[in-house]
């Protein structure tokens, strides 16, 4: 009996030691499977962000893409608006010019016009022969030198000082006599 009790007695320790194997395999085996689970889920989770990050990226883009066609609408329309203010800078250089280009040509204009019926006044007069029939051509000067108006002035003058009547005889001033009586 003695060699069976040892047998005896060792045998419970075997089971002992079995369920234990066993459970430690149990327990191992729970812990892949816990191992497993949590790859899956941070495979799963990685995924998850991957996907989100890609979706951000993609609106970050089209944002960028957006962003940056506002600023090429917004330079195109600076340069436009930047045309716009050089031709009102030079339209408002030029109106002045214009201006005072008009006006010298509207008193140039004026003053031929002027010109234009002094001489055919003068013209006119140079060949009137209802003075009498008494005529002087233009320019040539009277006793004193003097020529046209002034010479009828001084001509009104010398009848005056010598006492005839100023009004009965009288040289218009471009050299026709008017007798009045």
């Amino acid at each position: 009996m003695r060699v069976i009790t040892p047998i005896v007695l060792s045998l419970p320790l075997l089971m002992i030691g079995c369920s234990d194997e066993r459970q430690l395999r149990q327990w191992q085996q729970q812990q892949v499977e816990q191992l497993q689970e949590q790859a899956q889920q941070n495979a799963e989770a990685s995924r998850t962000l991957i996907e989100t990050d890609s979706k951000a990226r993609q609106e970050l883009v089209a944002i960028q893409r957006d962003l940056q066609t506002d600023q090429h609408e917004l330079a195109r329309q600076r340069d436009l608006l930047d045309a716009d203010r050089k031709d009102v800078a030079e339209t408002r250089a030029r109106v002045p010019l214009l201006a005072t280009a008009f006006q010298g040509l509207a008193a140039l204009l004026l003053c031929s016009v002027a010109l234009a019926v002094c001489g055919y006044l003068l013209r006119g007069l140079s060949k009137d022969t209802r003075c009498g029939g008494t005529r002087r051509p233009l320019g040539p000067r009277n006793r004193w030198g003097d020529t046209g108006l002034r010479a009828a002035v001084n001509d009104l003058a010398n009848h005056n000082q010598s006492g005839s009547d100023p009004a009965a005889s009288f040289r218009i001033g471009l050299g026709c006599t008017l007798k009045t009586r």
